[in-house]
C-alpha cells in the first residue's frame, strides 16, 4: 500500500474470529490505541456482510455469534442444538485502533498465549477517527483462520469465556516481546514459531512435532555425550515438571490424560513426538493408552506452551540460565 493510500487511513477495525463470551469491564484497552469492545449495531451489518462473501459458493457455515450452542451426545452421535441470544448477549467482539501504524499482528501473536486464541478475521479500514467516514480498504481471510471458524457439518462447540483481566495480559506481554533483547531473541522466536504453527491443521501430526520444538528451544541444550542424563528426553522431562509449578494457570496432566506420574506422562509424549519423526505408527490402544488420543496430545501441549512462553517473556533470563542446565 503507497504512502498516500496510508495516510487516507484515519482508523481501523479487527474482526475477532474466536468464538468467546467476555466478562468484565468493557470496552477495554490492550495496548494504546488498541481498544477491545463489542461491535457496534453498524459493524455487526460490515462483518455479517463479509462473513457472508467469505462462504459464497461454499456449502460451510461460520460459527454462530448469536446464539449458544449445546451439545448433546448418545452413543457414538453427537447433537448440536443452536438456541438463539438476544441483541445484548450476541459474541461479535473487535478491536478498533486509531493510528496508521497499528499493532494488530503483534496483538494477535501474544493473543495466542490466552488460554482461548485470540484470532481476527479480517481488519476494515475507514477514511475518518473511531471508525467512521468511508470504507477505503479490507484485509482478506487467511485460509487457516477460515477452516478453524467455519464447518461443512456445523460441528461447533459452545463459546469458551474469556474476562477482561485475562485480555490484559496482551498488555503486559506486548512490550515484552516488543522490545526483547538480542540476547533472549530465543524467547520472542518461539513466539513467533507458535504463531506461525496454526497454519499446520491441529488433526496433523506434524502439530505435535511443531510444538515440542518449540519447548525444546525454550528449555533444552545439545545432549552432551559424556553425561548419559543429558538426553532432550530428559531434560524436557525434568525442566517441564518443575517449570509447570510456575506457570500462571494450572496445567496438569491429570485434567488431559489417564492417570499416570507426571514424569512418564511426559515420556510418553515424547515417545509419540520420536515415532512421528520417524515415521512409525502410534498405537494408542497399548503403548499410548495413557494419552488417549492425539488431539488430547495436541491440547496438552499447546496449553503449555502458551504458559511456557508466557513465563519466558516474563523470565527470560533464568530461561537462558535454564537452558544450560
Amino acid at each position: 500500500m503507497s504512502n498516500v493510500r496510508i495516510q487516507m487511513l484515519k482508523s481501523g477495525l479487527a474482526f475477532v474470529a474466536s468464538h468467546i463470551q467476555v466478562s468484565g469491564d468493557l470496552p477495554a484497552t490492550l495496548i494504546p490505541d488498541h481498544i477491545f469492545r463489542r461491535a457496534r449495531d453498524e459493524e455487526i451489518g460490515l462483518i455479517r456482510e463479509r462473513l457472508q462473501q467469505s462462504m459464497r459458493g461454499s456449502f460451510y457455515q461460520w460459527v454462530n455469534y448469536e446464539a449458544s450452542i449445546r451439545e448433546e451426545r448418545q452413543g457414538t452421535s453427537t447433537t448440536f442444538h443452536v438456541e438463539p441470544l438476544l441483541p445484548d448477549q450476541w459474541k461479535y467482539w473487535v478491536v478498533a485502533f486509531e493510528p496508521n501504524n497499528h499493532n494488530i499482528h503483534e496483538i494477535e501473536t501474544i493473543g495466542l498465549l490466552l488460554p482461548t486464541d485470540l484470532e481476527f478475521a479480517f481488519q476494515i479500514y475507514f477514511s475518518e477517527p473511531a471508525q467512521s467516514g468511508e470504507i477505503r480498504g479490507m484485509q482478506l481471510m487467511p485460509l487457516h483462520i477460515f477452516e478453524k471458524y467455519s464447518s461443512h457439518d456445523y460441528a461447533f462447540t459452545n463459546a469458551t469465556s474469556l474476562t477482561t483481566q485475562q485480555l490484559m495480559t496482551i498488555g503486559e506481554l506486548w512490550p515484552l516481546y516488543k522490545n526483547m533483547p538480542a540476547e533472549f531473541s530465543f524467547v520472542a522466536s518461539a513466539l513467533d514459531n507458535f504463531a506461525a504453527l496454526r497454519r499446520v491443521p491441529v488433526q496433523s501430526s506434524l502439530s505435535v512435532v511443531g510444538l515440542f520444538s518449540i519447548i525444546e528451544s525454550l528449555t533444552t541444550h545439545a545432549p552432551r555425550l559424556t553425561e548419559t542424563l543429558d538426553s532432550i528426553n530428559h531434560q524436557i522431562t525434568n525442566k517441564i515438571v518443575l517449570l509447570r509449578k510456575r506457570y500462571a494457570r494450572a496445567i496438569t496432566p491429570d485434567q488431559y490424560f489417564l492417570h499416570a506420574a507426571e514424569e512418564n506422562i511426559w515420556k510418553k509424549l515424547y515417545g509419540y513426538r520420536s515415532s512421528i519423526a520417524h515415521g512409525s505408527v502410534a498405537n494408542f490402544n497399548a503403548e499410548y493408552q495413557v494419552l488417549r488420543d492425539h488431539s488430547t496430545v495436541v491440547r496438552f501441549l499447546r496449553d503449555n506452551v502458551k504458559e511456557l512462553i508466557a513465563y519466558a517473556l516474563r523470565n527470560p533470563e533464568f530461561m537462558s540460565d535454564l537452558r544450560r542446565c
